[in-house]
């Protein structure tokens, strides 16, 4: 069934190239849009049977309708039926008369699509109607080439606009390349958007799928918007890493790191992290019109990570110089043991350690301050850093550190655990950060304790659990002194070193 509407061309008309989709719509009846009165004709299609119909010519096409009660006339009414289209434009062939045997002032419509026959009541009708058709056809054909001649014009236009050799980067690192780039992006999308349409529509015709047109419709169609896509998919999926490497680096510099000069490339990895967030959400709002800020739990935690490492101390800071000297005793059971500080000279010394009723029997030891520094060196037992916030103690030979970190308000040291150095994919699977004892300080004495809900699983307990604080001795001496047993279990079961 053909559908007729209340007006408007057979198919659709886009820059004179007709598109004919499943349903048609007829002209409205006006006299100019007949080109001869309807006239009784026996008409046939393909191979079947002559039947005898009402026959209209119109612009571009032959209207055929059936005989009935409402009879088409001059101007057809829009409720009567049309049977048959018969479209012009699709003629292949001269319009001629038939020389079959048997059919007198019948002429012949060879058409892309079907082959039609048309019988006249007299043969002056037949030839009019030939004359007529052949003069229709000739003035379509030209005006299709014409429409050709247009239409490449203007696809070579949006070539030059949009060349089918055109590149997407697919990665974007430098942040002052993603504005511009987000920028061609969106440029290249609206033209995309702009002449979509009309590309389409040209791909329907087939006097469009030969040459260079085609070559571009092609790629316009099938290649443009994919190209575009990969390219947008692979700068964000390259930003979202990027984003989440300042994380890791901001996770990891926390674990591995304590001053202010250790910091500098994870504090620009960070930053650098920060400003793709702003370019991948400037990105949304512009390319994919997404005005949802992402990311944004992701910002908090750089920011908040980039502010606190930027307060950490230098190396290079007297992180020591309001405290004085002084000394740290503990007597337990049978057992003595005596550390002394020294301000001026920055160096502890374990003076005393033995059994109360015998004499001394112990090494020397002497943990001394690198120049200018905040940390404290034992060639044979390691080293000791502080930051005003953790004590640290690490020995190039050993894969892990000990951690305690500082409360200045409850003068408490607690254990932060997990500090490997290494890859643990590297490291074999005993290695272990050894759990040690925390220590709490008040009233001048030094208590080990266990703060949270933790065990200590040092291979042996704190020989001395309790020590008398004398002086205003500094946090990372008094960390010192509490967990040398742990320092002195790790270096002899580590290093085969003696007591």
């Amino acid at each position: 069934m053909i559908e007729k509407g209340a007006g408007g061309h057979v198919g659709i008309i886009v820059d004179g190239m007709q598109f004919l989709p499943d349903k048609y719509f007829l002209w409205q009846t006006a006299s100019a849009h007949t080109q001869r009165k309807p006239a009784k004709m026996k008409v046939k299609k393909g191979s079947g049977k002559f039947n005898q119909r009402w026959v209209a010519l119109h612009y571009n096409y032959i209207a055929c309708y059936k005989l009935g009660k409402n009879k088409p006339d001059f101007l057809p009414k829009p409720d009567d039926e049309v049977e048959e289209l018969i479209m012009l434009e699709l003629v292949t062939e001269q319009v001629d008369a038939s020389y079959e045997k048997g059919q007198a002032n019948t002429l012949v419509i060879v058409t892309a699509l079907e082959t039609f026959q048309l019988e006249a009541e007299t043969t002056p009708e037949m030839e009019a109607w030939i004359s007529q058709l052949r003069n229709t056809v000739k003035s379509l054909t030209e005006t299709k080439r014409d429409t050709i001649e247009a239409n490449t014009a203007r696809v070579d236009s949006i070539k030059e606009e949009l060349p089918d050799h055109t590149k997407f980067s697919m990665s974007v690192t430098e942040i002052k390349e993603a504005a511009p780039w987000t920028s061609e992006l969106v440029y290249y999308n609206d033209l995309r958007k702009k002449h979509s349409a009309y590309i389409f529509n040209l791909n329907q015709y087939a006097e469009y799928q030969l040459g260079r047109i085609k070559a571009y419709v092609t790629w316009f169609i099938e290649r443009l918007r994919p190209l575009m896509a990969a390219a947008d998919e692979a700068v964000l999926n390259e930003w979202g890493g990027a984003i989440r490497k300042g994380l890791k680096a901001i996770q990891l510099a926390r674990e591995a790191s304590f001053f202010k000069e250790d910091f500098a490339k994870t504090i620009e990895q960070a930053e650098y992290s920060l400003a793709i967030i702003e370019v991948y959400n400037n990105h949304l709002r512009s390319y994919h019109e997404d005005n949802t800020a992402k990311w944004t739990e992701e910002k908090a935690t750089l920011q908040l990570g980039v502010e606190r490492l930027k307060t950490y101390p230098s190396m290079s800071e007297n992180t020591v110089s309001a405290y004085g000297s002084g000394q740290l005793v503990a007597k337990e059971g049978q057992w003595y043991e005596q550390w002394k500080w020294d301000q001026p000279t920055s160096t502890l010394t374990r003076v005393r350690c033995g059994s109360m009723t015998q004499a001394d029997a112990h090494e020397d030891i002497v943990f001394k301050a690198e120049e200018g520094k905040p940390c404290w060196v034992n060639q044979q037992y390691g080293i000791i850093l502080w930051n005003r916030r953790s004590w640290i103690w690490t020995h190039p030979r050993c894969p892990f550190i000990l951690r305690l970190d500082w409360s200045e308000s409850q003068k408490v040291f607690k254990q932060h655990f997990q500090m490997i150095k290494e890859d643990r994919s590297k490291l074999q699977q005993q290695t272990v950060v050894p759990s040690i004892s925390d220590w709490i300080i008040k009233a001048g004495t030094m208590q080990a304790v266990v703060v949270g809900q933790r065990d200590t699983t040092m291979p042996e307990p704190p020989p001395i659990t309790q020590w008398t604080v004398e002086g205003n001795i500094p946090p990372p001496v008094i960390g010192t002194v509490a967990n040398f047993y742990a320092i002195r279990a790790i270096t002899r079961a580590v290093f085969g070193m003696a007591n």
